[in-house]
This record gives structure tokens, C-alpha cells and sequence, in this order.
């Protein structure tokens, strides 16, 4: 059994995953599974994984006929793992050389359930280091802690306890909230080191595709969808086994559902579509929120783009 299971999802990834397939080459730590899960990819991805899998019988390879989501493919990956611990790593993304022997040595002090650590966004080179908190939840849903679930390394009985408890769904938008929530509150210790160990490289994930030219109604739908069906199981799972933690919860639920209208009108300039994105909040039944897009978002961002607002 090795000490570590490295989970990557993989989708439509050919020539794109050499700097995250070097970076692990380069680790001066090797006892590794890397477990790479194909999610329905239509280019060549899979014979790509079984060409990496050849050459480093650390890696297995799984693959979805039909594309199931980050969040179907990070399940995938937890119900295969078998190490100690479990990192999950983005396909586009890397690591330090030295990361997994930094966490290794400190794993091995405390066996924490989750530790925390830094990571650089590339292209810009800002570090960002894990805030002190007593209560990463309430930290979380106040939303001063971004969520994603590489900015920490897990004990697998964490991964193992979300797998038991939970059934996978359909959804590439927010499912780091999702996540981070079951992890946070099954996890009893909790610690942090400032160590820079993770390279996130801005602008190429699922997320980033809002401020791209080719955006549709369409997409914006879909991440309504992935965003309010991740906040419906959010509550769910608190109602649950945390129910003290549902108010806070709703309140970030709710952002998070007003975000997806922000991040896709940030750089569109056609007002017709802003409107239209504004009325699907109605359509689906989102009043406070429609109202609040209507009497707030929009007057910002006429504001903002001509020169009147600066956030």
C-alpha cells in the first residue's frame, strides 16, 4: 500500500497534462499510487493515460464511458484509492518537487485528518498561504477561504467516510464547496503548514471558461444547474450530520448561486445576454436573488463598465 493516492480527473486532456506528468516524475518522495480517471474524454485521453500507465506501473488508469463531472470522476478516484493519504491534483495543474516528502514528514508527526498547505497561481506568480482558523466551515461559508479540495491532503478514511455517505452526481461547477463541506465536517484534526507545494495554473479549468468570447445562454444554464444541484446537496448532507450548520450554509449557498451570474457577466458586453442570464434566476424560481441581480449586480455593472464604479 503506498502513502499517498494522487486522484487526477482527466477530460479532452491530450497535450495538455506534460508540466502535472513531470511534476510528479520530479517528487524526491515516490511511494505513490497515481490514479487517473478518464471522464468520457472524445479525444485521444485514455490511450494518453494507458501510454503514461506503461511507463510507470504506479499509475492506474479508469475510465467513464459517459462523462460523469469533476465530481463523478473524484468519486471514481476516492473509491479506487488505497493509500494513507489522498491528494487530489488537477490535470493542468503541478507540484513542487519536493511536495509530497514536506507533507510526508509532517503526516507522519501529527496524522492529521486533512492538512493544509500554499499553492502559487501561475501566470502571476501569487502565493497564497492557508489563513489560521479554528472552524474552517464557518471560515468557508463566510466565504474567506476559497474551497478547492488540492489546497489540502487527506487522511483516507475521510475519503473512504464521504464515499460511504454520499452518492456521486452530476456537476462541474461549485463541487469544490460540496466537497470541502463533508470533508470539514467528518474531519476531527485539522492542521496547516505555510509550505508552497501546489502550482495552480489560472485561466485553464472548468470554472475559467466564463470569460472566454464563446459564451452562450446555454453555458450559463448549465452552470446555474451544476451550481444550485451542488448547494442542493449541500443541505442535504448537513441536514443530516451537521444541521446546526444549515443557516450559515443557506447564506453561502446563495452566493454561490449569485456568482455564476457575476462570473459570467464580468466581461460580457452585450446587455441582452446579461438580462437573459438575470431572468433565469426568475424562471427557476430564485425571487430574492433575481431581485437582488436586478437592484444591485446590474446597476454595478453598467456602473463599472462605464468607468463610474471601481469594486
Amino acid at each position: 500500500m503506498a502513502f499517498f493516492s494522487v486522484l487526477i480527473p482527466v477530460y479532452n486532456q491530450v497535450g495538455k497534462m506534460q508540466e502535472c506528468i513531470d511534476s510528479l516524475n520530479a517528487q524526491s518522495f515516490t511511494d505513490l499510487e497515481i490514479i487517473m480517471v478518464d471522464d468520457g474524454s472524445t479525444d485521444d485521453s485514455y490511450q494518453m493515460l494507458l501510454s503514461f500507465a506503461g511507463k510507470d506501473p504506479r499509475i492506474k488508469v479508469f475510465r467513464h464511458e459517459k462523462n460523469s463531472s469533476l465530481v463523478g470522476a473524484r468519486y471514481t478516484g476516492m473509491q479506487h484509492a488505497s493509500g494513507e493519504y489522498v491528494f487530489f491534483l488537477d490535470s493542468d495543474d503541478s507540484i513542487t518537487a519536493d511536495a509530497f516528502e514536506i507533507l510526508h514528514k509532517k503526516l507522519i508527526e501529527s496524522r492529521p485528518d486533512i492538512l493544509r498547505f500554499g499553492y502559487r497561481s501561475e501566470p502571476s506568480g501569487e502565493v497564497t498561504l492557508p489563513p489560521a482558523a479554528d472552524d474552517m466551515l464557518e471560515l468557508m461559508f463566510r466565504g474567506g477561504v476559497a474551497p478547492a479540495v488540492w489546497k489540502n491532503v487527506y487522511k483516507r478514511e475521510l475519503t473512504d467516510k464521504l464515499v460511504a455517505n454520499t452518492q456521486p452526481f452530476y456537476c462541474n461547477m461549485s463541487e469544490d464547496v460540496y466537497f470541502s463541506t463533508v470533508f470539514f465536517t467528518f474531519a476531527e484534526k485539522v492542521e496547516a503548514i505555510d509550505d508552497v507545494l501546489y502550482i495552480y495554473q489560472s485561466g485553464t479549468g472548468m470554472s475559467s471558461a466564463s470569460n472566454s468570447s464563446t459564451l452562450t445562454l446555454e453555458k450559463f444554464r448549465r452552470s446555474l444547474r451544476d451550481t444550485v444541484k451542488a448547494g442542493e446537496e449541500i443541505m442535504a448532507f448537513l441536514q443530516r450530520f451537521a444541521p446546526e450548520r444549515m443557516q450559515a450554509a443557506q447564506e453561502a449557498v446563495d452566493r454561490m448561486n449569485k456568482f455564476v451570474f457575476l462570473q459570467h457577466s464580468a466581461f460580457e458586453k452585450d446587455y441582452r445576454k446579461i438580462v437573459e442570464y438575470a431572468y433565469e434566476y426568475k424562471l427557476q424560481g430564485f425571487d430574492d436573488l433575481y431581485d437582488s441581480i436586478c437592484n444591485e449586480s446590474l446597476k454595478r455593472k453598467v456602473l463599472f463598465d462605464e468607468g463610474y464604479y471601481k469594486p
